[in-house]
């Protein structure tokens, strides 16, 4: 399959979000001005990597697929879970896993997923204990 076309990137993007509540997904950002036009999306990620840190992680062409496959895993669980597609992505495409008190915001029956997204961080600044 070819590279897909503006429009269609656009239109993945939104079917992917359209799964969560009221077809809303409160971490999808866009602008359409200057340099990020016709569109740019992001995920916001604020204080998910570390605390008091306002940050956001795009979605491209290039990594779409990568946001696919965080939704599509994340899919089938049970509660909140089935809605951290958006976070799990900002963790495989940083390879980074979140610092370690953002688990408390995560289902435990899926922390495995975000543990795989990249090595064990040290405990110190920029990263609190993972909860028991």
């Amino acid at each position: 399959m070819g590279e897909l076309t503006t429009e269609q990137f656009i239109l993945e993007v939104l079917q992917l979000t359209a799964m969560f509540p009221n077809n809303l997904c409160d971490e999808l950002l866009w602008r359409c001005d200057g340099e990020y036009a016709p569109i740019t999306f992001f995920i916001n990620c604020n204080d998910m990597f570390y605390w008091g840190c306002a940050d956001c992680e795009t979605i491209t062409k290039e990594n779409l697929h990568i946001f696919k496959k965080a939704v599509e895993d994340l899919k089938e669980c049970k509660g909140a879970s089935k809605y951290d597609g958006p976070s799990l992505f900002c963790c495989r495409v940083r390879k980074m896993r979140p610092q370690g008190a953002y688990y408390k915001y995560i289902d435990k029956e899926v922390w495995n997923l975000f543990d795989e997204a990249g090595p064990e961080r040290e405990v110190g600044n920029g990263n609190t204990p993972k909860p028991e």
